[in-house]
């Protein structure tokens, strides 16, 4: 005998990976590395990664500095950089680890930021807080990284006011997110569970994370109302993106997408505590068009690990298999970069940059810019990954080697997005390549035309015609052209369709 149970997606999502008894991260089920769920590249590329990003630290500091924003010669007001989700620690203590070794090698720079420079950690699970403070401990107890404290229920922590960075990677992918159908519809999943499981949901999910095999198959259907109907800056987000829904209907496409409304709340979080500085996030994503495309280029909704007949997003058949084990996975989806960047807006907080992942070593002074494919580099990642994999040499260099170079040829689906505090002018931090389009305001829609009369515009241009092949009728033409390798003729090939009436601006 089977009863059912309904819930919306957001609901699944946060129950699976964050409830306090059976969550994947909260109840410390998941694993990282080549055996386990997956790899970061923080994790991948270590200490690499770390190194990059210390390169930024550096220069935002500085940054701040020359323009009189922070002196760092009081020393209740360090420089500080606060990670949310810090996974095992890995990124923090690479940092760290170079900060220091840069310092005690007598680098100028480095002896001046080193004694000034702060580092919290801010996570939300209790598993993971463990095995950061253990990865940790030197720096812990050399008083420069503090481990925040998360009052009970509580998603967000307390952070005091502070000049200085605040970091993540794969962080946002992972929030719970509602699955809508525009305008006013989202995803409510009905299960169906055995008798024994009792009718509340919670009890039944656990019960089925003891169960040898896979179960419950997930029947998806939309329907209103939507929850964050009070939510001003939900419905100013989706009132933003009329242009994009309108032409989805007009072509007779409905139009489905993923929205985290907790992505607002972090912006308000980083606007009440970051006084000065910026905000580094490192996901996998898109811009609003990309995530709203009817036929994406990627799954946008996964889970790992992958479980057969467990995939979430195959399709919207009713019986369509979904997730397997709830509290066993990872359920992640590309983030609209779009909303976050959005949401900063309204929180005063700048876009400096957007782009792919390998850009930031754009941040970078010239001088002081490593190269991860170099050998140097690549000696070190495949030292240790040796150490945590156990792979022979050949087999970590030909690893790290792949590794590096998808880092630098802009890693397809990864990006970065770089914002200030309103209050840092915009010379301040310079980029040596103009941001891509992120906001509402900046994207730029297809309406009309298909590859024939594109071939035909970029022929009469004296550009490559196989450019209109990578382009979707309703896609966002400037991401399109960067995903299939025209990434430095993008802005000749966007203006000849401007010209030729063919976008809405």
């Amino acid at each position: 005998m089977t009863r059912f149970q309904t819930l919306d997606f957001y609901e699944l999502m946060e129950l699976s990976l964050y409830d306090p008894t059976c969550g994947y991260y909260t109840a410390g089920r998941v694993q990282f590395g080549d055996e386990a769920d997956f790899w970061t590249f923080p994790e991948r590329m270590s200490p690499i990664f770390g190194h990059v990003i210390a390169g930024n630290v550096l220069e935002m500091a500085l940054a701040l500095s020359q323009a009189g924003l922070w002196s760092g010669e009081d020393p209740n007001n360090p420089f500080t950089v606060v990670e949310f989700g810090a996974g095992r620690g890995v990124l923090a203590s690479d940092i760290l680890d170079f900060a220091e070794y840069q310092h005690n090698h007598g680098d100028p720079l480095w002896t001046w930021l080193f004694p000034r420079l702060r580092y919290l950690i801010a996570e939300r699970s209790p598993a993971l807080r463990t095995v950061q403070q253990s990865a940790t401990r030197r720096h812990v107890e050399a008083g420069r990284l503090q481990h925040l404290t998360f009052a009970e229920h509580d998603v967000l922590p307390a952070v005091p006011p502070l000049v200085g960075l605040v970091l993540s990677n794969e962080l946002f992918d992972v929030y719970p997110h509602h699955w809508l159908e525009v305008p006013n519809r989202v995803a409510y999943l009905t299960a169906g569970w055995p008798h024994k499981a009792g009718m509340d949901f919670k009890t039944a999910a656990r019960t089925a994370m003891g169960t040898p095999l896979p179960y419950p198959i997930w029947n998806t259907q939309f329907r209103p109302p939507v929850p964050w109907a009070e939510d001003s800056d939900v419905a100013s987000y989706l009132h933003a993106l009329t242009p994009l829904f309108a032409h989805h209907h007009a072509h007779g496409i409905t139009t489905k997408l993923f929205i985290s409304p907790p992505m607002a709340q972090f912006a308000a979080l980083v606007q009440s505590f970051l006084t000065t500085g910026f905000v580094i996030t490192i996901d996998y994503g898109g811009t609003a068009t990309q995530i709203c495309d009817p036929e994406p280029l990627v799954d946008l909704l996964r889970t790992y690990p992958e479980i057969a007949d467990a995939n979430p997003m195959v399709d919207d058949t009713p019986g369509s298999p979904r997730l397997g084990w709830p509290g066993s996975q990872d359920i992640t989806m590309d983030i609209d970069f779009t909303h976050l960047a959005f949401a900063g807006t309204r929180n005063d907080l700048d876009v400096v940059y957007f782009g792919p992942q390998g850009h930031l070593l754009l941040g970078i002074s010239p001088e002081r810019r490593i190269d991860p494919l170099s050998r140097t580099c690549r000696e070190q990642m495949v030292t240790n990954y040796r150490h945590r994999t156990g792979l022979g040499e050949l087999a970590a260099q030909k690893d790290m080697y792949q590794t590096a170079k998808s880092f630098c040829d802009q890693s397809p689906g990864f990006r970065v997005l770089v914002q200030k505090t309103r209050n840092v002018g915009k010379e301040v931090l310079r980029w040596s390549e103009p941001t891509d389009p992120v906001l509402p305001e900046q994207l730029q829609w297809l309406i009309r035309g298909g590859f024939n009369e594109w071939k035909s515009i970029f022929e009469r241009a004296g550009f490559d015609s196989e450019a209109a092949l990578s382009l979707r009728l309703l896609g966002d033409p400037w991401s399109d052209l960067e995903h299939h390798g025209f990434r430095y003729q993008r802005r000749e090939l966007v203006a000849a369709l401007q010209n030729a009436g063919f976008l809405n601006r």
